[in-house]
């Protein structure tokens, strides 16, 4: 049996056409490299424990990362950190370039790289996601791909094969201070101490020390562990009765095992000032020449460490502080706490006061 020519040619174009319209769907249906970024890598390191909206951590950075708004909120769009800010950087540029230090995202999860954050840009924060295993080496490259491509929302532009590298980089370092001698200053240390699992560990400390006399201090030096969100200093105003201060040497926690706060240890942070403080992970502070802080006689010292820990796993905080004396003769200008808080003051029921 003869089969027409024309008969042939339109079977060869319907199969052409089925084949070009397979190719076309199988396309359009592979899922994007930003979507896999948002899946995979932001929401079970970012977004579930942190990035959320109403969160303390979103509110403070500014930043929300679920699906819905994190692609409008991370690219081309300024960071909230103020040093970053005036630097020039974005969250995630949007050219393509090889400058990777360009987005300030890059900045905050690079862990391999973390020393050029801490030592160059300390001001930057710690490394993200915080208290939790930084990303694995196949999640970083990536991201990197993405952001070297311009950061598309649609497209693909980094093979998901890679995410199958899933060995992350381990700190191994971790810089303490020299203990100062008695005549060169006041050196605080406290822990090593546990964090538990999925947990967040914030308590204060009494250091159990007469301040006899009044000091100058001309340097503030500060070291964190791995895993901090921040550590502060803490003073009470002079002529607090005894009675309203914290017993020496008692770690008081803020949370209790089940997470609820401690309302008895919230009730003495109203009388607290700040002395000094950091949420880097290194802070070095020195007043300019001759100026130096004033320490009156009878100070009490209440340290305030927060560790985090997103891990499975047990981990350890540790924090240590160096306050350098200054030398009275070189000193020319005393700088003094301000507390500005006023908590002598009444507002009415069901009014508007201003």
């Amino acid at each position: 049996m003869r089969i027409p020519l024309l008969f042939l040619l339109l079977i060869s174009a319907v199969a052409f056409a089925a084949c070009d319209s397979a190719g076309v769907d199988s396309e359009s249906s592979e899922e994007s490299t930003w979507s896999i970024i948002q899946s995979r890598i932001l929401v079970p390191n970012c977004t579930q424990a942190c990035h959320t909206a109403g969160t303390s951590v979103a509110t403070q950075s500014d930043l929300v990362l679920t699906s819905d708004v994190s692609y409008e909120q991370l690219v081309g769009v300024a960071p909230a950190n103020l040093a970053a800010k005036a630097g020039g950087l974005l969250r995630v540029h949007t050219t393509e370039s090889q400058d990777l230090h360009a987005s300030f995202l890059w900045e905050k999860i690079n862990a391999p790289e973390q020393d050029h954050l801490l030592e160059e840009h300390p001001e930057y924060g710690a490394i993200m996601p915080l208290g939790a295993k930084p990303l694995s080496y196949g999640e970083l490259s990536f991201i990197r791909r993405w952001i070297l491509a311009g950061a598309p929302e649609e497209g693909v532009v980094a093979d998901p094969i890679i995410l199958t590298d899933t060995a992350t980089f381990r700190e191994t370092f971790w810089e303490p201070l020299p203990q100062l001698a008695p005549e060169e200053g006041l050196s605080f240390r406290v822990g090593p101490f546990e964090v538990a699992p999925q947990f967040e560990r914030e308590f204060f400390y009494r250091v159990p020390m007469d301040h006899a006399e009044t000091r100058l201090i001309k340097r503030s030096t500060i070291s964190l562990a791995a895993g901090s969100h921040h550590f502060i200093v803490y003073s009470y105003p002079q002529g607090t009765p005894e009675s309203r201060l914290p017993f020496p040497g008692l770690i008081r926690d803020l949370r209790k095992p089940d997470g609820n706060l401690d309302i008895s240890v919230l009730r003495q942070m109203q009388d607290q000032i700040f002395l000094t403080g950091t949420q880097w992970p290194r802070m070095d502070y020195q007043f300019p020449d001759g100026v130096a802080l004033e320490l009156a006689a009878g100070t009490v010292f209440d340290l305030n460490p927060h560790f985090v820990n997103r891990t499975d796993e047990e981990t350890t905080g540790e924090v240590h502080v160096n306050l350098e004396y200054a030398d009275p003769a070189a000193v020319q200008h005393v700088a003094r706490v301000l507390n500005l808080n006023n908590t002598d003051f009444v507002l009415p029921p069901r009014a508007i006061t201003t």
